[in-house]
């Protein structure tokens, strides 16, 4: 009789305790996760409940989008007009430099009602430029700003002594800082259009220009003209102020407003002056105002 064996097959034991040992795991991991399992049988429910939520993201994404594509267009607005004001400028200076100028006093009289918040700005961020170009292009370069309101305001009328720029120099600073302290605004009294052009010019012409200018401009900025009782008042003061060699009297129009439009052509031509429609640079304006009609 063949002698059983004894011997075990621990290879054959071995694998069974693997497989228990990990089916054994695999339950416990399943029991552990049970709770984080999703919930099928609800997940209609749950997709319509999040439905408008996802909406509601999209939306505000393509809204967003639509806000970044805007601001890029006017940015990209902005840009081309900076460009074009900067070839403006630049062609400006090609011109200036054929433009022998004498000593030069100049008077910029603008209306600083509420209408002309642009201009201002625009004088206030373009001044040290316009100096720097005039005192370069000229032997000397004087230089006054008033600023004028509505007859009902006060005070009517403000001004800086008329003085000799240089770079640098106190005078310039000066000059900036009274420009700087211009607002646009004016007495709620003040229901009608015209403006305290009368006493800009009179204050203008009282200025104490230098002795040794060879070339004085008062430049008067508004856009809207002067009192109607005052208009030929304005127009003979400007007339007497341009009888004297090198003495004139321009006018720039900002707007197009119809009484503007009939008032500041005389007033230029009785300034023997230039008449400029305003609608660019502060600086091209001003030196075109400078030039001969």
């Amino acid at each position: 009789m063949k002698r059983r064996s004894r011997e075990i097959n621990i290879f054959s034991i071995s694998a069974l305790d693997i497989f228990a040992s990990a089916l054994g795991a695999f339950i416990l991991i399943s029991v552990v996760l049970l709770p984080y399992f999703p919930n099928t049988g609800d997940s209609p429910i749950r997709i319509s409940a999040l439905l408008p939520k996802l909406n509601e993201a999209r939306a505000e994404t393509e809204k967003q989008k639509t806000e970044q594509e805007s601001l890029r267009g006017g940015i990209k607005v902005k840009e081309e007009e900076i460009g074009k004001l900067k070839g403006q400028l630049e062609e400006l200076k090609k011109e200036a430099k054929k433009i022998k100028f004498p000593h030069i006093d100049l008077v910029v009289a603008v209306d600083t009602t509420g209408s002309m918040r642009q201009e201002i700005e625009g004088l206030k961020g373009e001044l040290s430029q316009l100096a720097e170009i005039l005192t370069a292009l000229a032997p000397s370069f004087a230089m006054s700003v008033i600023g004028f309101k509505d007859r009902n305001d006060t005070p009517v009328i403000r001004s800086v002594p008329l003085r000799l720029i240089e770079k640098g120099s106190p005078a310039s600073r000066q000059l900036q800082a009274f420009v700087d302290s211009l607002t646009a605004g004016g007495s709620l009294k003040n229901n009608d259009l015209p403006e305290a052009v009368l006493s800009a010019l009179q204050a203008a012409v009282n200025m104490s220009w230098r002795p040794n200018s060879e070339l004085r401009v008062i430049v008067v900025m508004t856009d809207h003209a002067a009192y109607p009782e005052e208009v030929e008042m304005t127009l003979r003061l400007a007339r007497r102020f341009a009888s004297r060699p090198g003495q004139r009297v321009s006018a720039v129009m900002i707007g197009g407003a119809p009484d503007a439009a009939q008032y500041m052509p005389r007033l230029a031509k009785a300034g023997n002056g230039k008449l400029v429609r305003s609608g660019g640079s502060i600086t091209a304006t001003i030196i075109e105002a400078l030039l001969k009609s």
